[in-house]
Protein backbone atom coordinates (compact mmCIF):
# COMPACT_ATOMS: atom_id res chain seq x y z
CA UNK A 1 0.00 0.00 0.00
CA UNK A 2 2.78 2.46 0.75
CA UNK A 3 4.63 1.56 -2.41
CA UNK A 4 1.34 2.04 -4.38
CA UNK A 5 0.76 5.28 -2.58
CA UNK A 6 4.67 6.56 -3.44
CA UNK A 7 4.12 5.89 -6.89
CA UNK A 8 0.99 7.93 -7.27
CA UNK A 9 2.28 11.01 -5.62
CA UNK A 10 5.15 10.96 -8.00
CA UNK A 11 3.19 10.69 -11.04
CA UNK A 12 0.76 13.46 -9.54
CA UNK A 13 3.61 15.80 -8.79
CA UNK A 14 5.25 14.82 -12.55
CA UNK A 15 1.67 16.11 -14.00
CA UNK A 16 1.29 19.29 -11.73
CA UNK A 17 5.13 20.54 -12.91
CA UNK A 18 4.43 19.48 -16.99
CA UNK A 19 1.10 21.53 -17.09
CA UNK A 20 2.78 24.66 -15.01
CA UNK A 21 5.53 24.53 -17.53
CA UNK A 22 2.99 24.84 -20.61
CA UNK A 23 0.89 27.14 -18.58
CA UNK A 24 3.80 29.42 -18.41
CA UNK A 25 5.07 29.24 -21.92
CA UNK A 26 1.70 29.75 -23.23
CA UNK A 27 1.63 33.70 -22.94
CA UNK A 28 4.95 33.87 -24.57
CA UNK A 29 4.20 32.18 -28.01
CA UNK A 30 1.80 35.13 -29.07
CA UNK A 31 4.49 37.57 -28.14
CA UNK A 32 7.34 35.99 -30.27
CA UNK A 33 4.63 36.17 -33.23
CA UNK A 34 4.10 39.19 -32.97
CA UNK A 35 7.57 40.23 -32.44
CA UNK A 36 8.81 37.68 -35.77
CA UNK A 37 5.73 40.01 -37.95
CA UNK A 38 6.92 43.05 -36.56
CA UNK A 39 10.76 42.47 -38.11
CA UNK A 40 9.63 40.95 -41.34
CA UNK A 41 7.29 44.01 -41.98
CA UNK A 42 10.50 46.36 -41.03
CA UNK A 43 13.03 44.63 -43.10
CA UNK A 44 10.25 45.09 -46.13
CA UNK A 45 9.93 48.63 -45.73
CA UNK A 46 13.36 49.42 -44.67
CA UNK A 47 16.13 50.56 -47.88
CA UNK A 48 19.71 48.03 -47.62
CA UNK A 49 22.09 49.29 -45.28
CA UNK A 50 24.67 51.95 -47.29
CA UNK A 51 27.56 52.87 -45.67
CA UNK A 52 28.75 56.36 -44.88
CA UNK A 53 30.97 57.52 -47.49
CA UNK A 54 28.65 55.99 -49.68
CA UNK A 55 25.50 58.35 -48.17
CA UNK A 56 28.03 61.30 -48.34
CA UNK A 57 28.65 60.86 -52.30
CA UNK A 58 25.06 60.74 -52.98
CA UNK A 59 24.23 63.87 -50.80
CA UNK A 60 26.70 66.04 -53.02
CA UNK A 61 26.39 64.17 -56.14
CA UNK A 62 24.78 66.46 -59.28
CA UNK A 63 21.51 65.31 -61.26
CA UNK A 64 23.06 63.05 -64.26
CA UNK A 65 21.87 64.99 -67.67
CA UNK A 66 19.73 64.01 -70.08
CA UNK A 67 22.32 63.67 -72.99
CA UNK A 68 25.67 63.24 -72.78
CA UNK A 69 27.68 64.30 -75.29
CA UNK A 70 30.54 62.21 -75.76
CA UNK A 71 32.74 64.15 -78.38
CA UNK A 72 34.75 67.09 -78.09
CA UNK A 73 34.85 68.93 -74.53
CA UNK A 74 34.21 72.64 -73.82
CA UNK A 75 33.87 75.47 -71.68
CA UNK A 76 31.78 75.70 -69.01
CA UNK A 77 30.92 79.30 -66.71
CA UNK A 78 29.07 79.89 -63.76
CA UNK A 79 27.34 83.10 -62.77
CA UNK A 80 29.80 85.90 -62.99
CA UNK A 81 32.99 84.44 -63.26
CA UNK A 82 35.55 82.12 -65.38
CA UNK A 83 35.70 78.36 -65.20
CA UNK A 84 38.12 76.10 -67.05
CA UNK A 85 37.11 73.60 -69.40
CA UNK A 86 35.15 70.66 -68.42
CA UNK A 87 32.40 68.09 -69.70
CA UNK A 88 29.92 69.19 -72.52
CA UNK A 89 26.39 68.56 -72.95
CA UNK A 90 24.46 68.78 -76.23
CA UNK A 91 20.72 70.06 -75.82
CA UNK A 92 17.89 67.88 -76.23
CA UNK A 93 17.47 68.55 -80.09
CA UNK A 94 18.36 65.54 -82.30
CA UNK A 95 21.12 66.02 -84.59
CA UNK A 96 21.91 69.50 -83.46
CA UNK A 97 25.56 70.83 -82.75
CA UNK A 98 26.43 72.34 -79.33
CA UNK A 99 24.30 75.25 -78.01
CA UNK A 100 26.49 76.16 -75.19
CA UNK A 101 27.93 79.69 -75.52
CA UNK A 102 31.22 78.40 -74.57
CA UNK A 103 31.30 75.51 -76.80
CA UNK A 104 34.82 75.48 -78.13
CA UNK A 105 36.89 71.37 -78.41
CA UNK A 106 39.93 72.07 -76.35
CA UNK A 107 42.60 69.27 -76.86
CA UNK A 108 42.23 69.41 -80.58
CA UNK A 109 43.50 71.20 -84.14
CA UNK A 110 41.67 74.05 -85.55
CA UNK A 111 42.82 74.95 -89.06
CA UNK A 112 41.10 77.94 -91.17
CA UNK A 113 41.32 79.76 -94.52
CA UNK A 114 39.81 83.41 -95.12
CA UNK A 115 38.84 84.80 -98.36
CA UNK A 116 39.34 88.82 -97.00
CA UNK A 117 39.05 91.47 -99.79
CA UNK A 118 40.31 94.92 -98.66
CA UNK A 119 39.99 98.47 -100.38
CA UNK A 120 42.76 100.31 -100.01
CA UNK A 121 42.39 103.87 -98.55
CA UNK A 122 45.61 106.52 -97.78
CA UNK A 123 45.81 109.68 -96.39
CA UNK A 124 48.29 111.12 -99.16
CA UNK A 125 47.71 109.15 -102.48
CA UNK A 126 48.67 111.40 -105.24
CA UNK A 127 48.91 109.98 -109.31
CA UNK A 128 49.17 112.87 -110.52
CA UNK A 129 49.12 116.87 -110.46
CA UNK A 130 47.68 119.42 -113.14
CA UNK A 131 47.57 122.98 -113.60
CA UNK A 132 46.00 125.44 -115.49
CA UNK A 133 46.13 129.20 -115.87
CA UNK A 134 44.27 131.49 -118.21
CA UNK A 135 44.34 134.84 -117.87
CA UNK A 136 41.72 135.22 -114.42
CA UNK A 137 42.29 131.93 -112.63
CA UNK A 138 44.82 129.66 -111.43
CA UNK A 139 43.97 126.35 -110.36
CA UNK A 140 45.87 122.81 -109.70
CA UNK A 141 44.13 119.82 -108.88
CA UNK A 142 45.60 116.17 -107.72
CA UNK A 143 44.40 113.37 -109.31
CA UNK A 144 44.53 110.13 -107.00
CA UNK A 145 44.71 106.30 -107.68
CA UNK A 146 41.68 104.59 -107.81
CA UNK A 147 41.83 101.24 -105.57
CA UNK A 148 39.39 98.48 -106.03
CA UNK A 149 38.53 95.21 -103.66
CA UNK A 150 41.22 92.51 -103.64
CA UNK A 151 41.99 89.63 -102.34
CA UNK A 152 44.11 89.13 -99.30
CA UNK A 153 44.10 85.54 -98.15
CA UNK A 154 44.59 84.53 -94.45
CA UNK A 155 44.88 81.19 -93.08
CA UNK A 156 45.58 79.90 -89.76
CA UNK A 157 46.43 76.92 -87.88
CA UNK A 158 45.75 76.51 -83.98
CA UNK A 159 46.22 74.04 -81.21
CA UNK A 160 43.63 74.22 -78.18
CA UNK A 161 44.98 72.20 -74.84
CA UNK A 162 42.67 70.16 -72.36
CA UNK A 163 43.01 73.14 -69.98
CA UNK A 164 41.69 75.92 -73.07
CA UNK A 165 45.46 77.37 -73.42
CA UNK A 166 46.67 76.84 -76.90
CA UNK A 167 49.18 78.17 -79.52
CA UNK A 168 48.02 79.63 -83.01
CA UNK A 169 50.00 80.88 -86.35
CA UNK A 170 48.22 83.28 -88.43
CA UNK A 171 49.32 84.12 -91.99
CA UNK A 172 48.41 86.84 -94.12
CA UNK A 173 49.36 88.59 -97.61
CA UNK A 174 48.08 91.19 -99.85
CA UNK A 175 49.08 92.63 -102.84
CA UNK A 176 47.43 95.01 -105.67
CA UNK A 177 47.92 97.10 -108.21
CA UNK A 178 45.67 100.46 -109.28
CA UNK A 179 44.92 101.26 -112.68
CA UNK A 180 46.95 103.01 -114.35
CA UNK A 181 46.63 107.13 -114.08
CA UNK A 182 47.10 108.71 -117.39
CA UNK A 183 46.91 112.82 -117.99
CA UNK A 184 48.35 115.12 -120.58
CA UNK A 185 48.47 119.62 -120.72
CA UNK A 186 44.92 121.15 -122.08
CA UNK A 187 46.02 122.90 -125.45
CA UNK A 188 43.45 125.43 -124.72
CA UNK A 189 45.22 127.22 -121.63
CA UNK A 190 48.34 127.09 -120.01
CA UNK A 191 48.72 123.33 -118.22
CA UNK A 192 51.26 121.36 -116.79
CA UNK A 193 50.97 117.60 -115.47
CA UNK A 194 53.80 116.53 -113.38
CA UNK A 195 54.48 112.96 -110.87
CA UNK A 196 54.60 114.48 -107.33
CA UNK A 197 57.61 114.44 -105.49
CA UNK A 198 58.69 112.10 -103.01
CA UNK A 199 59.34 111.95 -99.41
CA UNK A 200 61.66 112.43 -98.31
CA UNK A 201 63.60 113.18 -101.99
CA UNK A 202 61.33 116.40 -101.83
CA UNK A 203 63.93 118.60 -104.37
CA UNK A 204 64.65 115.83 -106.64
CA UNK A 205 63.40 115.59 -110.48
CA UNK A 206 60.42 114.56 -111.18
CA UNK A 207 58.81 114.04 -114.82
CA UNK A 208 56.74 117.01 -116.10
CA UNK A 209 55.25 118.79 -119.33
CA UNK A 210 53.24 121.60 -120.86
CA UNK A 211 53.36 120.14 -123.93
CA UNK A 212 50.32 119.25 -125.15
CA UNK A 213 50.14 116.21 -126.57
CA UNK A 214 52.22 114.88 -124.66
CA UNK A 215 51.47 112.49 -121.33
CA UNK A 216 52.08 111.23 -118.20
CA UNK A 217 51.44 107.76 -116.98
CA UNK A 218 51.58 106.79 -113.63
CA UNK A 219 51.24 103.23 -111.74
CA UNK A 220 52.07 101.60 -108.14
CA UNK A 221 51.50 99.24 -106.60
CA UNK A 222 51.26 98.05 -102.69
CA UNK A 223 51.80 94.41 -101.02
CA UNK A 224 52.47 93.15 -97.25
CA UNK A 225 52.73 90.43 -95.63
CA UNK A 226 51.76 89.36 -91.86
CA UNK A 227 52.68 86.52 -90.03
CA UNK A 228 51.39 86.02 -86.00
CA UNK A 229 52.63 83.33 -83.66
CA UNK A 230 50.72 83.67 -80.35
CA UNK A 231 49.61 81.66 -77.11
CA UNK A 232 45.90 81.80 -76.56
CA UNK A 233 43.54 81.08 -73.88
CA UNK A 234 40.07 80.55 -73.85
CA UNK A 235 37.59 81.29 -71.09
CA UNK A 236 34.06 81.90 -70.47
CA UNK A 237 31.92 85.18 -68.53
CA UNK A 238 28.11 85.21 -68.48
CA UNK A 239 26.89 84.34 -71.98
CA UNK A 240 30.37 85.32 -74.19
CA UNK A 241 33.04 82.68 -74.77
CA UNK A 242 35.94 84.89 -75.35
CA UNK A 243 39.72 84.20 -76.31
CA UNK A 244 42.63 86.10 -75.63
CA UNK A 245 46.15 86.06 -77.39
CA UNK A 246 49.05 87.81 -77.24
CA UNK A 247 52.68 86.91 -79.17
CA UNK A 248 55.05 88.18 -82.12
CA UNK A 249 54.48 89.68 -85.47
CA UNK A 250 56.13 90.13 -87.96
CA UNK A 251 55.09 92.50 -90.76
CA UNK A 252 56.58 93.90 -93.96
CA UNK A 253 55.23 96.28 -96.64
CA UNK A 254 56.23 97.15 -99.67
CA UNK A 255 54.95 100.08 -101.85
CA UNK A 256 56.00 101.67 -105.48
CA UNK A 257 55.39 104.34 -107.43
CA UNK A 258 56.71 104.60 -111.54
CA UNK A 259 55.67 107.81 -113.64
CA UNK A 260 56.99 107.92 -117.07
CA UNK A 261 56.97 110.23 -119.36
CA UNK A 262 56.37 110.39 -123.71
CA UNK A 263 56.32 112.96 -126.44
CA UNK A 264 53.75 113.13 -129.02
CA UNK A 265 55.50 110.84 -131.35
CA UNK A 266 55.01 107.68 -128.24
CA UNK A 267 58.65 108.05 -127.48
CA UNK A 268 59.63 107.02 -123.94
CA UNK A 269 61.44 110.57 -122.88
CA UNK A 270 62.38 110.25 -119.05
CA UNK A 271 61.32 107.56 -116.31
CA UNK A 272 61.46 107.74 -112.33
CA UNK A 273 60.28 104.74 -109.90
CA UNK A 274 60.13 105.69 -105.95
CA UNK A 275 59.83 102.70 -103.78
CA UNK A 276 59.86 102.14 -100.03
CA UNK A 277 59.90 99.31 -97.61
CA UNK A 278 59.82 98.31 -93.85
CA UNK A 279 60.35 95.28 -92.26
CA UNK A 280 60.02 94.84 -88.47
CA UNK A 281 58.69 92.87 -85.38
CA UNK A 282 56.74 93.56 -82.43
CA UNK A 283 54.07 92.50 -79.99
CA UNK A 284 50.41 91.70 -80.90
CA UNK A 285 47.48 91.28 -78.59
CA UNK A 286 43.82 90.31 -79.33
CA UNK A 287 40.74 89.74 -78.12
CA UNK A 288 37.77 87.63 -79.63
CA UNK A 289 34.15 86.95 -78.10
CA UNK A 290 31.38 85.13 -79.38
CA UNK A 291 27.75 84.90 -78.42
CA UNK A 292 25.47 82.01 -79.54
CA UNK A 293 21.71 82.68 -80.65
CA UNK A 294 19.99 79.34 -81.96
CA UNK A 295 21.92 76.40 -82.18
CA UNK A 296 24.29 76.38 -84.41
CA UNK A 297 25.05 80.19 -85.06
CA UNK A 298 27.02 82.65 -82.76
CA UNK A 299 27.62 86.56 -83.08
CA UNK A 300 31.57 86.70 -83.47
CA UNK A 301 33.86 90.01 -82.88
CA UNK A 302 37.40 90.35 -82.58
CA UNK A 303 39.98 93.22 -81.79
CA UNK A 304 43.98 93.36 -82.09
CA UNK A 305 46.56 95.97 -81.78
CA UNK A 306 50.37 95.51 -82.80
CA UNK A 307 53.10 97.93 -82.80
CA UNK A 308 56.07 96.75 -84.88
CA UNK A 309 59.52 98.06 -85.03
CA UNK A 310 61.70 98.03 -87.49
CA UNK A 311 63.98 99.69 -90.36
CA UNK A 312 62.79 101.34 -93.13
CA UNK A 313 64.24 102.13 -96.62
CA UNK A 314 63.76 104.62 -99.48
CA UNK A 315 64.93 104.33 -103.61
CA UNK A 316 64.60 106.63 -106.15
CA UNK A 317 65.34 105.94 -109.60
CA UNK A 318 65.48 108.93 -112.24
CA UNK A 319 66.07 108.45 -115.91
CA UNK A 320 66.64 111.53 -118.15
CA UNK A 321 66.61 112.57 -122.23
CA UNK A 322 65.82 108.70 -123.00
CA UNK A 323 65.34 110.28 -126.42
CA UNK A 324 68.51 111.11 -126.95
CA UNK A 325 71.85 109.44 -127.23
CA UNK A 326 73.28 110.38 -123.83
CA UNK A 327 70.77 110.07 -121.15
CA UNK A 328 70.85 110.85 -117.92
CA UNK A 329 70.23 108.46 -114.42
CA UNK A 330 70.33 109.54 -110.94
CA UNK A 331 69.96 107.28 -107.73
CA UNK A 332 68.59 108.65 -104.33
CA UNK A 333 68.49 106.52 -101.10
CA UNK A 334 67.31 106.73 -97.31
CA UNK A 335 67.30 104.19 -94.28
CA UNK A 336 65.73 104.78 -91.10
CA UNK A 337 64.38 103.86 -87.80
CA UNK A 338 60.71 103.25 -87.71
CA UNK A 339 57.49 102.09 -86.17
CA UNK A 340 54.60 100.91 -87.49
CA UNK A 341 51.11 100.66 -85.02
CA UNK A 342 48.54 98.51 -86.58
CA UNK A 343 44.79 97.80 -85.02
CA UNK A 344 42.44 95.79 -86.66
CA UNK A 345 38.43 94.95 -86.00
CA UNK A 346 35.98 92.03 -87.02
CA UNK A 347 32.42 91.93 -87.03
CA UNK A 348 30.04 89.10 -87.62
CA UNK A 349 28.29 85.93 -87.68
CA UNK A 350 29.65 81.92 -87.23
CA UNK A 351 27.95 78.84 -88.08
CA UNK A 352 29.23 75.61 -86.47
CA UNK A 353 28.04 72.24 -86.83
CA UNK A 354 29.05 68.92 -87.10
CA UNK A 355 30.94 67.02 -89.70
CA UNK A 356 32.51 63.61 -90.11
CA UNK A 357 34.15 61.69 -87.25
CA UNK A 358 33.21 63.67 -83.95
CA UNK A 359 34.78 67.15 -86.09
CA UNK A 360 33.10 70.18 -86.68
CA UNK A 361 33.10 72.99 -89.39
CA UNK A 362 32.54 76.35 -88.76
CA UNK A 363 32.18 79.26 -91.71
CA UNK A 364 32.08 82.80 -90.65
CA UNK A 365 31.63 86.01 -92.60
CA UNK A 366 32.87 89.77 -91.07
CA UNK A 367 33.38 93.34 -92.18
CA UNK A 368 36.68 94.23 -91.01
CA UNK A 369 38.72 97.22 -90.65
CA UNK A 370 42.65 97.75 -90.67
CA UNK A 371 44.43 100.65 -89.83
CA UNK A 372 48.41 100.98 -90.20
CA UNK A 373 49.47 104.19 -89.14
CA UNK A 374 52.85 105.65 -90.68
CA UNK A 375 52.81 103.18 -93.47
CA UNK A 376 52.68 106.31 -96.15
CA UNK A 377 51.71 105.35 -99.49
CA UNK A 378 52.89 105.10 -102.74
CA UNK A 379 54.90 108.24 -103.33
CA UNK A 380 55.35 109.12 -99.36
CA UNK A 381 57.30 107.42 -96.58
CA UNK A 382 54.68 109.91 -94.25
CA UNK A 383 51.04 109.03 -93.64
CA UNK A 384 48.29 106.79 -92.54
CA UNK A 385 46.95 103.81 -94.88
CA UNK A 386 43.56 101.93 -93.85
CA UNK A 387 42.26 98.72 -95.20
CA UNK A 388 38.25 98.38 -95.24
CA UNK A 389 36.20 95.26 -97.04
CA UNK A 390 35.02 91.99 -96.04
CA UNK A 391 35.87 88.31 -95.47
CA UNK A 392 34.60 84.85 -95.39
CA UNK A 393 36.56 82.04 -93.54
CA UNK A 394 36.10 78.34 -93.49
CA UNK A 395 37.33 76.02 -90.87
CA UNK A 396 37.58 72.25 -89.41
CA UNK A 397 38.84 70.70 -86.42
CA UNK A 398 41.35 67.95 -87.15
Amino acid sequence: MAANRSRVLLFVAAAWMTTGELRAQAPRAPRAAAAARATAARTRSAPPARSVRARAAEEVAPPAPSKVFDGPVHESYDEGGFVPYESAYLPDEEDCAPCEPCYAPPGEWLAGFEFSFFKPHFENNVAVTRTREDQTTFSATETPFEYDLDLAPRVWLHWVSPVGTGARVRYQTFEHEPDEVIAQPDADVISEVAAPFFSPFDQAFVPSTTVAGERITASSELEFNIIDLEGTKRACFEDWALMASGGLRYASIDQEYIASLRDVENVLVSQTSFSHRFVGLGPTISIEARRPFGCHWRLFSSARGSVVFGDGESHQTTATDLDLTTPTNSNLESERDDVLTIGELQVGVEWVGEWWDGGHLFCRTTLEGQVWQGAGSANTEDGDMGLFGFSFMLGVTL
